[in-house]
């Protein structure tokens, strides 16, 4: 819980809520800003070569205007 107050308190939030390990408990996390929109993701079972799950995510991104050179 305290891990979590630290993120509201810097305007963050964490997205993934399922395991995403063999043993269980969320050890990868995809965090971004509170007010991030239409942030999803999927977590798929930890497979042979590993016993953490792989986490699919899709952020929105602001593309920003590269400046023109004169």
């Amino acid at each position: 819980m305290r891990f979590l107050d630290i993120l509201t308190t810097f305007g963050l939030k964490q997205h993934i809520q399922e395991p995403t390990r063999q043993a269980g408990g969320t050890l990868d996390l995809v965090i971004t800003p509170d007010d991030a929109a239409n942030v999803a993701h999927v977590v798929d079972p930890p497979g042979v070569l590993s016993d953490h799950g792989l986490i699919v995510a899709r952020l929105p991104v602001r593309a920003t205007p590269m400046p023109l050179r004169p």
